[in-house]
C-alpha cells in the first residue's frame, strides 16, 4: 500500500483551500496495479489519530494484511500502521527522501552531492548502507547538518527495502506511477 498527500489548487465548485488530500493506493495478489482505496481530506492537523482513523476505515472494508506501507514522512502515519496492522513494514519512499535532500542543496554542490549519496540507497545491505552513509556525513555534515539530520531520523524507515533483491526493490522504491500521476496537477511548487 502506498499512502500520497496531495494539495489540491482548487476543486470547484467546493474550494478546499490548503487542506490536504489523502490517496492511499493498494495492489494484491488479484490485481497487481495499484488502485486508490479512498481520497480522505485533511482538515490541517493529519497527524497519528487521523491517519488511525483512515487506517481503521480501510481495515474495516476489509483489507486484512498489509505486507509493506510506502509513505513520504506524513507525521502520525508509521505508529498509525503500527496500531492497525503490527506486522506491516513501514517503508519510507525513497524517491521523495531524496528529493528532500536536495532542497537543502545548492546547484553546485547537487552533482557531486548525489555521486557521494547513490552507494547510500543503492547498498546491498543495511550494514554497508550504513557504512556508505557514514562516509557521505564525513563529506557533507560540515556544510549541510540539516540533510544527514534528515537521512538520520528517517533512517529506521529507509532501510526495510534494502532487505529485498533489486526487482523487488524497483516496486517498493517509490510511489507507484499512477500515484504520482493522479497528485501531479494539483502539486505546489
Amino acid at each position: 500500500m502506498w499512502f500520497r498527500r496531495t494539495w489540491p489548487r482548487s476543486m470547484e465548485p467546493m474550494s478546499l483551500g490548503t487542506r490536504s488530500v489523502g490517496l492511499p493506493t493498494g495492489s494484491s495478489r488479484r490485481c497487481r496495479t495499484g488502485r486508490t482505496v479512498g481520497l480522505w481530506v485533511g482538515l490541517g492537523g493529519e497527524g497519528a489519530k487521523f491517519w488511525l482513523q483512515v487506517l481503521t476505515e480501510i481495515k474495516n472494508r476489509g483489507t486484512e494484511d498489509v505486507c509493506i506501507v510506502v509513505c513520504d514522512g506524513l507525521k502520525g502515519l508509521p505508529e498509525a500502521i503500527g496500531a492497525t496492522w503490527p506486522p506491516a513494514i513501514v517503508q519510507t519512499c525513497v524517491l521523495h527522501l531524496i528529493r528532500n535532500t536536495f532542497r537543502f542543496t545548492s546547484k553546485r554542490d547537487s552533482d557531486k552531492m548525489s555521486k557521494d549519496l547513490r552507494p547510500v540507497y543503492t547498498a546491498v545491505s543495511e550494514h554497508e548502507a550504513r557504512e556508505r552513509f557514514v562516509e557521505f556525513g564525513e563529506a557533507w555534515a560540515e556544510k549541510y547538518p540539516a540533510i544527514i539530520r534528515l537521512w538520520e531520523n528517517a533512517w529506521a524507515e529507509f532501510v526495510p527495502f534494502l532487505d529485498y533483491s533489486p526487482e523487488v526493490r524497483k516496486v517498493i522504491y517509490s510511489t507507484p506511477p499512477e500515484l504520482e500521476a493522479t497528485s501531479r496537477p494539483n502539486r505546489r511548487h
